[in-house]
């Protein structure tokens, strides 16, 4: 007889004799056990507990007069006593998607809920019915209702395929969003580098708006004589205009005031 592993006894309770009872079945068939053997490895192998309890239910007979099959009965209905399919039906209906909850698991949650509610051949579409209904996104819930031949399998694959690209596209949005931040961050520290050194060169020149005069081919002389003095000691370093200004007079804005002052006088010259 070949060997595949041991079955262990029972310890749980309620759901977890389903999940027992199915491997049990498993086991024996694995085995290959005459059926005259199954009650035997049974009862051998459930654990005191399940046995003790067994003999209970079966006073006033006991487990060896009785067949496997009816030993599975009997514990069935104590661990899993059958309940009310109104109520199955109610927590049915009443599942919805949860926010963070996968298609994939809300679907498995529907099919576990319906294991009792009877619906027979219904079930498909009843599962179908309570994903579209239960869905807690609007635009994937529009998208549902949009097919006009919509059965459990495409509306399952339809739901994960819209999650899928969902998820994506947040994802995507996120890593442009840090590159972006990264660029604006990098431009920010370029401009204020460059007007860092701007403000220096400036603030070490004698008369730096009529170099930088010179250097757009405006005559020095003129520049020198146009330049308005409170102008040339801004120019001259000072970054702060006493009770008014706080912000730094940099050298753009002093060649910028200097062409505008030259362009009105050469207006009124003519």
């Amino acid at each position: 007889m070949p060997t595949y592993g041991a079955l262990e006894p029972f310890h749980g309770e309620g759901g977890a004799w389903t999940e027992y009872l199915e491997r049990v079945k498993l086991f024996f068939n694995a085995k290959s056990l005459p059926e005259e053997n199954k009650k035997s490895v049974f009862l051998t192998c459930c654990g005191s507990g399940a046995y003790s309890l067994l003999r209970s239910l079966l006073t006033p007979k006991t487990p060896d007069q009785v067949s496997i099959d009816e030993i599975f009965s009997v514990l069935s209905g104590h661990y899993i006593p059958k309940p009310s399919v109104v109520v199955c039906h109610f927590r049915f209906n009443c599942r919805s998607h949860q926010t963070e909850e996968s298609v994939s698991d809300y679907t498995a949650s529907l099919k576990k809920l319906s294991a009792n509610c009877e619906y027979g051949t219904f079930l498909p579409d009843m599962l179908r019915d309570r994903l579209v209904c239960g869905i807690n996104d609007a635009s994937m819930q529009r998208r549902l209702l949009e097919e006009p031949n919509l059965t459990l399998e495409s509306a399952v694959k339809l739901l994960i395929a819209m999650e899928t690209a969902k998820r994506d596209s947040s994802m995507l949005m996120q890593s442009q969003g840090m590159i972006e931040a990264q660029t604006v961050h990098s431009a920010m520290s370029y401009v204020i580098a460059v007007e860092s050194r701007t403000t220096q060169q400036y603030a070490s020149t004698p008369n730096p708006g009529a170099t930088h005069a010179a250097r757009l081919g405006i005559w020095p002389e003129y520049a020198a004589q146009r330049l308005p003095t409170r102008r040339k000691r801004k120019c001259q370093g000072s970054t702060v205009r006493k009770g008014k200004q706080s912000s730094q007079f940099t050298a753009l804005r002093t060649v910028e005031i200097f062409l505008k002052s030259s362009h009105r006088s050469t207006r009124r010259g003519r």
